[in-house]
């Protein structure tokens, strides 16, 4: 008489001290966080102003002198792009380090899994499920990635301006923000459109990127 073989799934459960432990951890980190926003709201993130003034005042310079560089063009750059508050685009960028700090682990996580079973390795079998669990956090870091670029595009990467694109403006006078290493840099992220535009190619390359992942950790497990 043949026996049917019946292959369940594992998950990982967690010990209840384990448990406690990782909320107290997360307590503390977002307690971290939280003070950190609340330094940058008020202005105690700038190490400047402990060293006797002098950083503040080479910083007051270069403020300065990029407002006198920015007042030199037609003015409708800075009209249209208004200035990012300096608490929101730390936490937009805590955010998008996270993510894809997370992400990273995610891809560590599949790609200890896929060496395990390309080696036929028999002593991993009782931690896998711990590379899985890491793994299944891939497709949630591709749709965070996605919504963050959109909503923090403009404060967290600089070349995402339009105005640092063509050498002249409009009015066929000088570009005075021009920057011609990153309008050089310009297919590796608008191609097949103009710099300054929509990214297409360097979604399509986020989109890619996720999904090949998502689907291999697919056929992992």
């Amino acid at each position: 008489m043949a026996h049917q073989v019946v292959v369940t799934e594992e998950h990982y459960v967690f010990k209840p001290e384990t448990k406690k432990q990782l909320f107290i951890l997360l307590a503390v980190g977002l307690g971290v966080f939280i003070l950190g926003l609340v330094l940058a709201m008020s202005g105690g993130g700038h190490h400047e102003e402990t060293k006797g003034g002098h950083a503040a005042l080479q910083n007051s310079d270069l403020v300065a002198s990029v407002q006198q560089h920015a007042a030199a063009s037609e003015g409708h750059a800075a009209a249209e792009h208004h200035e990012t508050a300096p608490w929101l685009k730390r936490l937009y960028s805590s955010l998008w380090m996270n993510n894809v700090f997370f992400a990273g682990l995610g891809i560590i996580g599949l790609f200890f899994v896929a060496i395990q079973y390309a080696a036929q390795a028999g002593w991993s079998v009782g931690v896998t499920r711990i590379g899985i669990a890491m793994g299944n956090w891939i497709p949630i870091a591709g749709i965070l990635m996605l919504v963050l670029w959109f909503a923090t595009s403009h404060d967290i990467f600089h070349w995402t301006h339009d105005y640092l694109y063509g050498e002249k403006l409009s009015n066929g006078q000088p570009n005075p923000q021009y920057d011609s290493i990153i309008d050089n840099k310009a297919p590796f992220f608008f191609w097949p459109l103009a710099g300054g535009t929509f990214p297409i190619f360097f979604i399509f390359r986020m989109v890619l990127f996720f999904g090949v992942w998502y689907w291999f950790f697919i056929m992992i497990r």
